[in-house]
């Protein structure tokens, strides 16, 4: 199905702690803008996939309602909602659609 295997983001943020010991501990030389852009990406997307050729940016939802067995769970609002207003309505860890 991939040519090569999906990079998941904690993957992403382990590289970076490790870049981050090489570069501020061990004085690693580096280009400072790509570093910084980087630092950016990992610290403000939510969801990073990279597949092949692609990479897809998910931005963070700003809403995630859980039950007490912390499952997604919302009673007459969106269980997640993002900012662009895509929601996902759930109950109990059940998807409800439409």
């Amino acid at each position: 199905m991939f040519e090569h295997s999906p990079i998941i983001v904690t993957d992403l943020i382990i590289n970076c702690i490790w870049l981050d010991f090489a570069f501020s501990v061990l004085n690693y030389p580096h280009d400072v803008r790509k570093w910084t852009a980087l630092q950016n990406l990992v610290q403000n997307c939510g969801w990073i996939l990279i597949v092949n050729d692609t990479c897809i940016v998910c931005d963070r939802p700003m809403q995630i309602l859980l039950d007490e067995n912390h499952q997604l769970h919302a009673e007459n609002q969106p269980a997640v909602q993002f900012r662009d207003g895509f929601s996902i309505y759930a109950q109990h860890g059940t998807i409800q659609t439409n």
